[in-house]
């Protein structure tokens, strides 16, 4: 509000700030404080963003990383585990679906989505089949195909069958367990198995997990053609 200011010669003044000084101090701190607020707001929204943008480059150069192990199991003779856990006896002759369990392990820093897994197997051989851990085949997993594939055994490429399936995601918490079976003859000296699993999480420069194990079968009167301790006797 103007204040008017008698003079001289009822010459008038106004005073524009005049009683309202207060006011105006008060308009200055409260327009350095919003100020201040304003500052404040925009660097914690930077340093949202840029926490936002570290995980996002975090999240972008993780990778899962794949590792398989694969013992047999419920073997007809012992299984050699002191020794070598991949050598069995059984009596000549005999033939039995042999068992192996089968563990797809994620020691990556992320979590692998769909995953392919393929067991080969070189002939001969009577089968191959996922199963359960009791040798059930499972139904709507039993196709096998044919192939022929070279192994490291003797880099010779030789007839040999597959199985495959896709698992959903594999975890960095805990491995994925499965089982498949092998139709297996005694005669067979060596059976070379090759396991492969691959996801896009390995990234296009790291080459799916592969790794060939050798099931060793001997008999199970000495001398054992086959290092390993004697086993026991067929279940």
């Amino acid at each position: 509000m103007n204040t008017p200011i008698a003079g001289p010669h009822h010459i008038v003044f106004y005073c524009a700030n005049c009683g309202s000084g207060g006011g105006s101090d008060s308009l200055a701190v409260g327009t350095f404080i919003a100020a201040v607020v304003a500052v404040v707001i925009a660097l914690i929204a930077l340093g949202w963003s840029r926490s936002e943008h570290i995980a996002f480059l975090t999240r972008l150069k993780s990778r899962a990383r794949l590792r398989l192990t694969l013992i047999p199991r419920d073997a007809p003779g012992a299984v050699d585990v002191d020794d070598d856990p991949m050598a069995i006896g059984a009596p000549i002759g005999s033939s039995w679906d042999q068992v192996f369990q089968l563990s797809v392990i994620n020691d990556g820093d992320s979590a692998a989505g769909p995953t392919i897994v393929n067991v080969v197997v070189r002939g001969p051989m009577r089968s191959v089949f996922w199963s359960t851990s009791q040798r059930q085949p499972l139904a709507d997993m039993s196709a096998t195909l044919e192939t022929e594939e070279a192994f490291e055994t003797d880099g010779a490429a030789v007839p040999a069958r597959w199985i495959s399936r896709e698992l959903p995601r594999v975890s960095t918490k805990s491995p994925v367990i499965l089982f498949f079976a092998v139709g297996i003859t005694s005669g067979d000296v060596e059976v070379p198995i090759r396991v492969k699993a691959d996801c896009d999480e390995l990234g296009l420069d790291v080459p799916e997990a592969s790794e060939v194990f050798i099931l060793k079968i001997h008999d199970r009167a000495p001398p054992y053609g086959l290092r390993g301790r004697p086993p026991l006797q067929p279940q």
